[in-house]
């Protein structure tokens, strides 16, 4: 079992880009809610208690908290060694000026692909990463393929230009709902395979313009033949792509209830992080939530491939969802049943 070894904090349950991969645009409409100091202060305390290396915010877009500066400045004050900031980017030059005053930030900037943003919200964009990428401990520019043609390159471009040595790379995955809605868009097995290439030609490249490539979790193994496989392997060395990932992490929304990731967050999320004694107990209960859907096959095919839960886990929670027998939301009544 993996232990929990950061708290992902939701600052704010809006935000003001509507992806395709992402949740319904309708999800980020109205006022939102924020996280308050005091709730603040409380994942603070947990998180000297736990002894935990880093705290890690996240939305919505955390930039839009109305306090951040004071959210930033009181986690920093209390001893937490870095911040970690998810961020779009798309924030007022003033908010971009503070943050590049702040020691010890590590940012992960969803960087927009053509035709995602207008030119307004991309210069907004662009000061924050030349403003901040400078004094950033690291900065990382990533996005995420929902589609079979994506411009990767356009990331590398804007990685070169801004000096910022790591690009990320994700796949999208199936949000799950209740009842199975369609609320994102995500790629299938054959959209995975059809952008193989794409993705190991852009790694090559990648490498031979000295900028390192990180993957986000839960690259299916079947995407790449055996000829790509070797390319990455030489390009990068040190770095594959995770096709076996233990998925065990830990998002706090702003009420402090926490749940595992967003492709989970519509179940298992009742409790709340003040009902845990430490990231072990945490771990285990997450592991309760979720060990049931971990050998189910999240693509067709998986449970005739030699590599399934051997070298690659086959998908993500997400997907495992969609496919498990049981809908998540009956193991869950069943798990708190038990509880009881």
């Amino acid at each position: 079992m993996e232990t929990v070894n950061v708290l992902s904090v939701m600052l704010i349950d809006r935000c003001n880009r509507a992806c395709p991969f992402c949740f319904a645009k309708e999800r980020f409409s109205g006022p939102g809610a924020e996280i308050s100091l005091d709730d603040l202060d409380v994942l603070i305390r947990i998180h000297q208690e736990w002894g935990l290396p880093r705290m890690a915010l996240v939305g919505g877009e955390p930039t839009m908290h109305s306090k951040l500066e004071m959210v930033v400045e009181r986690i920093l004050a209390a001893g937490c060694p870095y911040i970690h900031l998810f961020t779009n980017g798309d924030m007022p030059q003033s908010r971009a000026d503070f943050l590049a005053g702040v020691p010890n930030m590590t940012y992960l900037v969803n960087y927009p692909l053509p035709g995602v943003v207008d030119d307004v919200q991309r210069a907004r964009v662009d000061y924050f990463v030349e403003r901040c990428a400078p004094t950033a401990v690291s900065m990382s520019l990533g996005s995420t393929i929902y589609d079979r043609e994506p411009d990767l390159d356009f990331l590398l471009s804007r990685a070169l230009s801004a000096g910022v040595p790591l690009v990320r790379v994700g796949l999208s995955h199936p949000i799950y709902y209740p009842g199975g809605a369609e609320v994102n868009r995500y790629l299938t097995r054959e959209d995975c395979v059809a952008v193989g290439e794409t993705a190991t030609a852009f790694v090559e490249r990648c490498a031979a313009a000295g900028v390192g490539v990180l993957f986000d979790c839960h690259f299916p193994l079947c995407m790449f033949g055996p000829e790509q496989l070797q390319r990455l392997r030489i390009a990068q060395p040190k770095a594959p792509p995770p096709f076996f990932t233990e998925c065990r992490h830990a998002t706090i929304r702003p009420d402090l209830t926490v749940f595992n990731c967003f492709a989970t967050g519509a179940v298992f999320n009742t409790r709340r992080i003040t009902d845990f004694s430490g990231p072990e107990d945490l771990s285990a209960y997450l592991d309760d939530c979720l060990g049931e859907f971990e050998d189910t096959p999240g693509y067709a095919g998986c449970d005739e491939c030699p590599f399934f839960m051997a070298e690659c886990s086959g998908g993500c929670f997400g997907r495992k969802f969609l496919a498990h027998p049981i809908p998540p939301e009956v193991v869950e009544m069943q798990l708190t049943a038990g509880e009881g």
